[in-house]
């Protein structure tokens, strides 16, 4: 994966969302987190100064929260946002969210304290080889592919058509991908 966007809310800079989300992710030894600490460093140049975020805690399948500053601060999902607050996210936000995720991205929202700092967006690559994988399995006869991702549908959906995956299940939890298997195998 590789960073392809970072959206700043209304009255905050790039450069305050990004060192964030960087101080907190390198934390973390997720792929996606890597991704977003390459990025953000490589966008922010040599000479910022990232703050030191503590006690990083995985929130599985939702995000991560963290300490910068004195402050919580969270990054991940909807749904993560949704706990925390007891209600829906931000329309402006919603919105972002769905334009990235319509194309491929794994967006993420980035709060600290009480304000949205904003989006960060990530796009997993497919290896070069994947697709000229997936046709030749079609041509000796395997109609079906399947992926499994707690990506949103809608990043399934794009990774899919992209690559010749024919049945995309986004959105699920560890346990989701695990019933999913097993409705596979009995379907067999």
């Amino acid at each position: 994966p590789r960073l392809t966007e970072v959206i700043p809310s209304s009255g905050v800079t790039e450069t305050d969302l990004l060192t964030v989300a960087v101080a907190v992710e390198e934390l973390s030894d997720h792929p996606l987190a890597a991704a977003i600490v390459e990025g953000g460093k490589e966008r922010l140049g040599s000479t910022a100064i990232i703050p030191t975020a503590e006690n990083l805690e995985a929130l599985t399948a939702r995000g991560v929260k963290a300490g910068v500053d004195g402050q919580p601060v969270h990054i991940g999902n909807r749904r993560l946002f949704r706990e925390l607050t007891g209600k829906e996210i931000p329309a402006t936000i919603h919105q972002q969210l769905g334009i990235l995720e319509a194309t491929g991205n794994t967006a993420m929202i980035v709060h600290r304290g009480d304000t949205y700092l904003g989006v960060i967006a990530v796009m997993d690559v497919a290896r070069p080889e994947a697709k000229a994988t997936l046709a030749a399995l079609k041509e000796v006869g395997i109609r079906k592919m399947v992926i499994l991702t707690g990506d949103h549908q809608k990043v399934a959906d794009a990774v899919a058509a992209d690559i010749g995956i024919t049945d995309p299940l986004g959105g699920l939890l560890p346990e989701d991908k695990v019933a999913a298997i097993e409705r596979l195998r009995d379907e067999e």
